[in-house]
């Protein structure tokens, strides 16, 4: 059990330390933006659980009719992955009244931008 949990807190620091990478990357053109107070929230514990945590099996349980809807300039979630993934594990639990749409022109909070960073 304890290798275990040594593997995920692992694969937890390595999801993190991409996740900053992304972030840096994304901001590249935002010239000395200072980077600490992101790496600072991608060091917390509940962050780390948060980028590791697997919805699948969860979502398999929903029997429920199910609409997930994702904006198309999204930069914090990949709307064409997320929606395949959630509208597969719904469905792989026998759920077939599930639809997915990804809204053109919108950011993660459905408002409409161009490119859908921050400074938008």
């Amino acid at each position: 059990m304890r290798q275990s949990c040594r593997r995920t807190k692992r694969a937890s620091v390595e999801y993190g330390d991409k996740a900053l990478a992304a972030v840096a990357k994304q901001n590249r053109a935002s010239a000395g933006m200072d980077l600490k107070p992101v790496a600072t929230v991608l060091a917390q514990p509940w962050f780390r659980y948060f980028i590791s945590f697997n919805p699948q099996p969860y979502l398999e349980k929903v029997k429920c009719p199910v609409l997930a809807l994702n904006g198309s300039n999204d930069v914090q979630v990949r709307s064409k992955e997320n929606l395949r993934a959630i509208e597969q594990a719904i469905r792989k639990g026998g759920n077939t009244q599930v639809t997915v749409k990804e809204l053109e022109g919108l950011n993660h909070l459905f408002q409409t931008s161009v490119t859908g960073n921050f400074e938008e």
